[in-house]
């Protein structure tokens, strides 16, 4: 699953969207994805941890709403997996 931990914040200052999955898929690439123009762009990535746990800091320097999300790509032992939108408000 994932959770972001401030959907509302002022501009200038960060929100964490943290990716919690099986241990078994440590060392796997999540890609933090925002949604531009109707379509899902990679931003950032980063492996999972021994635990299965991996942060992103999300960033705001400009007014507005802004939709991210968190995707496990396939790969020959699982299917691909994508959390729910956050929907981020920066004020």
């Amino acid at each position: 699953g994932a959770t972001m931990n401030q959907r509302y914040v002022p501009r200038y200052t960060s929100t964490t969207l943290s990716v919690r999955a099986s241990y078994l898929l440590a060392g796997t690439t999540v890609y933090r994805q925002q949604l531009v123009s109707g379509r899902w762009k990679t931003v950032s990535s980063r492996k999972l941890g021994p635990d299965g746990r991996v942060n992103f800091g999300v960033y705001t320097s400009v007014k507005g709403v802004k939709y991210y999300r968190a995707l496990i790509p396939a790969t020959s032992a699982h299917a691909a997996t994508a959390s729910p939108s956050f929907l981020l408000r920066t004020y």
